[in-house]
């Protein structure tokens, strides 16, 4: 997934606006957690509300739980609880008010499927992103906000990136983020532009 797109986060609530509700919410809740969409998906309402208030934690059942967790919990920020319960409130008025009801609804009783949620996605920002834009918008700007945070030390930040993204190692989420090739190319601009001051 490491050539999957991260979108840039100053563009974000422009496109959120913009995307239908169901899809303005799951992504609301991937970039705001990491989790990825096949963690997202089979939300149900209870997870997602709580006496008509949104939840602040959300509880993610987990796809890959090596380490013996089935669920992890993640604080949603304020800012795209909007999106969430406007998503909540058409289910509600379409008649899905029940606690155990699919907040994402699909077809013949089921959540939306990937494939569906892939299909949208690409369809409204194109080529490069998928479903896997979310999990990479929040490693990305997880590991630069941390890496201001520790003055520059990108040890400390990868480390706080792999913990958000729930990776075992820290070569994967290097190598997820796609750091290291970014820092090359910049470095190669930085170091090879004075060589030839006249063109």
């Amino acid at each position: 997934m490491s050539g999957m797109k991260a979108y840039p986060l100053d563009q974000l609530g422009a496109l959120l606006r913009r995307l239908p509700a169901k899809y303005a919410a799951i992504a609301a809740l991937g970039v705001a957690s990491g989790c990825r969409v096949s963690e997202i998906l089979p939300l149900r309402r209870r997870d997602l509300i709580d006496n008509g208030a949104i939840r602040a934690d959300v509880r993610f059942a987990r796809l890959k739980s090596g380490n013996g967790k089935k669920h992890r919990v993640v604080r949603i920020p304020e800012v795209f609880f909007p999106f969430v319960e406007r998503q909540l409130n058409i289910e509600y008025a379409r008649g899905r008010c029940s606690a155990d009801d699919w907040a994402f609804p699909g077809k013949r009783g089921k959540h939306i499927s990937r494939f569906a949620a892939y299909r949208t996605f690409r369809t409204y920002l194109g080529a490069g992103f998928g479903t896997h834009w979310m999990r990479k918008t929040n490693g990305i700007n997880i590991y630069r906000h941390y890496l201001k945070k520790y003055s520059g030390d990108p040890v400390q930040a990868i480390e706080a990136s792999r913990r958000a993204l729930e990776h075992s190692r820290v070569e994967n989420t290097v190598k997820y983020l796609g750091i290291v090739e970014d820092d090359l190319d910049a470095a190669r601009e930085e170091i090879f532009k004075g060589i030839f001051p006249n063109g």
